[in-house]
């Protein structure tokens, strides 16, 4: 539906809130996307969203989501073992499926070389489900270009970086000639290591998504980036209309910071946040229920006679309100988690 375009009365608005926490989703795949604008901003492969129909997360305390990424934990180092064309990794622990779990060191990792004259990249990764670490080598250089013909690019063209299965993590490369011989420090190299603990992430609730602080590296076969795992409750589904609703309204809050130093004054403004209202009589429980049952958490759906609306999840809060010779109501306002979207 479209924004109003005549002027209207609010008659036949209608406003929307959650009954019930949601629908639960576990261990849920979500979507990266390519490119996506939030606030202004473009963003490439870091926004990840639920899909769909599932555009509101369930942001209450008792039922807040959580997200899995796989990845590395603690320090792991990989070096030769005075044999030819083998190292050895170390002990170290990895996040799998959202728990932490020990890999043993392998000391005897075998590892192929390219042909005479070239150069090719070997990955070392492991398998998440049961420790085995693997060596994965790189399609050789052409031409004689020796290692100075290597590539920083993932593929399976002369020189690229090998891509690792989908199952695995990967811990670093191997960048080798040709010629049997013991693994140098040098020869070693931890680019792209897929670790946990350096991911950040900033949910993005009224939209279903989650923006991670950089893009994950597509080094895995097809070639993708580690899955995004989603747990927790959407809303959309949960929605259900307030029959005695006699207003709406909601407004955008700026935030405004200013400085004055001896050489002058600076002041900047941007929107901070979204706080919503509506009335309501009192003869529905859906808001009695949301500030008793589900700590005031609230998603709220505002919509134009037109049918155009206004929506997302916060936490709100009503006055009651009982007085002779008027109805009994409820006034609930509230703050939005994030900017609301309009569909």
């Amino acid at each position: 539906m479209a924004f109003p375009v005549s002027p209207s009365t609010g008659t036949g608005g209608k406003v929307y809130v959650n009954a019930g926490d949601g629908v639960y989703l576990s261990a849920f795949a979500m979507t990266k996307q390519a490119s996506y604008t939030y606030k202004g901003e473009t963003y490439t492969n870091q926004i990840y969203t639920l899909g769909t129909g599932k555009t509101l997360i369930n942001m209450r305390p008792a039922k807040e989501p959580s997200l899995v990424i796989d990845g590395i934990v603690s320090e792991v180092t990989i070096s030769g073992t005075g044999s030819n064309d083998e190292v050895s990794v170390s002990a170290f622990d990895i996040m799998y499926n959202g728990t932490r779990t020990s890999v043993s060191a392998d000391t005897s990792v075998s590892v192929s070389r390219p042909a005479a004259g070239e150069g090719a990249w070997v990955a070392i990764s492991v398998k998440k489900s049961d420790g085995t670490i693997t060596a994965t080598k790189g399609t050789d250089t052409t031409g004689t270009a020796g290692i100075d013909g290597l590539l920083d690019t993932y593929g399976s063209s002369a020189g690229q970086r090998p891509l690792i299965p989908t199952t695995d993590l990967l811990i670093g490369f191997l960048k080798l000639g040709n010629g049997a011989a013991p693994v140098a420090s040098t020869e070693i190299f931890y680019y792209d290591q897929e670790r946990y603990d350096t991911l950040a992430w900033t949910w993005l609730p009224n939209i279903g998504g989650v923006m991670l602080n950089a893009a994950l590296v597509a080094l895995h076969t097809g070639p993708v980036a580690r899955t995004v795992s989603f747990t927790g409750y959407y809303l959309d589904d949960s929605f259900t209309q307030i029959g005695t609703a006699k207003d709406w309204s909601l407004t955008p809050s700026v935030n405004t910071v200013t400085e004055t130093t001896m050489g002058g004054s600076a002041s900047q403004s941007e929107i901070g946040g979204w706080t919503f209202s509506f009335a309501q009589l009192a003869c529905d429980e859906l808001v009695k229920s949301a500030m008793l049952n589900r700590q005031g958490m609230l998603a709220v759906r505002l919509q134009y006679p037109n049918g155009g609306y206004w929506q997302g999840v916060g936490s709100g809060a009503g006055s009651f309100k009982c007085a002779a010779g008027a109805f009994n109501s409820i006034d609930v306002s509230g703050s939005l988690s994030d900017d609301p979207v309009f569909a």
